[in-house]
């Protein structure tokens, strides 16, 4: 494991990769402390840095002859003046776009170990591809279920409405029954009061009938007493 840690270093270094937000992921992602694994790279000599000081005497008059600049001195002087007279983006026309070069030892380190680092590196996309697929697929069922929930929660209500109706209906139809009933109470009432009106009736008639027959006897003997 650590020849792949330290192999995944110098394929980043190699390509150019290893100081960008995506390498850094990536040394995160296997426990890569950058700093310490470079230390290590320079001291086995896989690395060596690569900048303005490594850079020949005729390089560094080049550089300051492009720039308009005094060309003499020795290599520390001619140095100091293309660090104080030179930007950093016109070094790197010269030096490349990266602090750190692979040496020979670093390369073959590399292609020794470079089969190694992709089959990892390969078998690690493939869990991540296969991670991407269950998460997927967890996804897919959680929707699953949460559409069940909204089906079941539907029917529940379509039942529930139902359950209303019917309750309704059925309040309805109570309240049609105790309007009947009470129509009825007033008719039966109304009958009864009739009724016992014409029997009110009844009794006086039959009284006024009695006192009419008791008049007429009466009158009848008093004409016979008189006669």
């Amino acid at each position: 494991m650590e020849n792949f840690k330290i192999g995944l270093l110098l394929k980043l270094v190699n390509d150019g990769d290893y100081d960008t937000e995506d390498s850094k992921s990536l040394l995160n992602k296997y426990e890569i402390n950058e700093k310490n694994y470079l230390k290590t790279a320079l001291k086995e000599d896989y690395i060596k840095i690569c900048d303005i000081h490594q850079g020949t005497v005729k390089e560094l008059k080049e550089i300051l002859k492009n720039a308009g600049l005094v060309q003499t001195g020795n290599k520390e002087t001619l140095i100091q003046r293309v660090s104080e007279n030179v930007n950093e983006t016109e070094l790197k026309k010269y030096f490349g776009n990266d602090k750190y070069k692979l040496t020979p030892l670093g390369r073959k380190f590399l292609k020794d170990n470079m089969e190694n680092i992709e089959k990892t590196l390969s078998e690690n996309e493939e869990k991540k591809e296969e991670a991407v697929v269950e998460e997927t697929r967890e996804k897919i069922i959680a929707e699953e279920e949460i559409q069940k929930k909204i089906e079941n929660t539907v029917k529940a209500e379509e039942k529930i409405e139902k359950i209303e109706d019917k309750i309704e209906e059925v309040i309805i139809k109570e309240e049609i029954k105790e309007e009947v009933k009470a129509e009825e109470i007033k008719k039966d009432t109304a009958r009864e009061k009739n009724e016992k009106e014409v029997l009110v009736h009844k009794d006086k008639f039959a009284k006024n009938y009695i006192i009419a027959g008791i008049i007429i006897i009466v009158v009848v003997v008093c004409i016979n007493m008189f006669l």
